[in-house]
């Protein structure tokens, strides 16, 4: 199993990347997200991979950070939900866009993506959201009074974001040190993305 390549970024087409490592080209399948994270070639560039082997033949892809490779493999469990709607979809969505819309069960959000039709959609909300339903994250969890810039009325856009963080697989124990730190005032989405930046640049 091949967990990630580090190498030279030497091609970038519609849907995939290739990266040189050691003299051998690698061809990942990807997101536009990832292609404009990785903006250029002839630099080194690092990406986090998914085999998947079939009975034609074998697929690598690739993803610029772990969140999104987290919502990848998370995606094609879903009945119905193959490879390449994966990646339209996460092509349409970051990875915190993504966890936010599965956890308020928004739809039409995700039906925005190509080739991705209600049913679908419902089927991608319903299995994920079964899953974070269950995580220790979402139980028994009080909102904090008194964390900066939080009204009584956006605890929910609060609970909506952890529960987001927790389909991204980020535990209680991850959040915690945070949840002081940020601007709750501000969406669902925003508060993931800030919580995601201040986990990055403490890793």
């Amino acid at each position: 199993m091949i967990y990630s390549l580090k190498g030279e970024l030497t091609e970038i087409l519609a849907d995939a990347i290739v990266i040189e490592c050691g003299g051998v080209g690698y061809f990942c399948r990807t997101t536009n997200t990832t292609i404009s994270d990785l903006a250029q070639t002839g630099k080194e560039v690092k990406v986090y991979t998914y085999m998947n082997v079939y009975q034609d033949g074998i697929d690598l892809f690739g993803f610029s950070d772990k969140q999104e490779l987290g919502c990848f493999k998370m995606l094609i469990t879903v009945s119905g939900v193959g490879p390449k709607a994966a990646l339209s979809i996460l092509s349409s969505l970051t990875p915190a866009e993504f966890a936010t819309k599965v956890a308020s069960g928004d739809i039409k959000g995700l039906t925005a993506a190509k080739g991705v039709g209600k049913k679908m959609a419902e089927r991608i909300v319903l299995e994920l959201k079964d899953k974070v339903s269950g995580a220790e994250i979402t139980k028994g969890r009080e909102i904090s009074g008194n964390i900066s810039g939080v009204a009584a009325g956006n605890n929910q856009q609060l609970s909506d974001a952890i529960e987001a963080l927790a389909v991204l697989g980020f535990s209680d124990a991850d959040i915690a040190p945070y949840i002081d730190k940020i601007d709750a005032s501000k969406d669902t989405s925003s508060i993931v993305s800030q919580i995601l930046k201040m986990i990055g640049n403490n890793r």
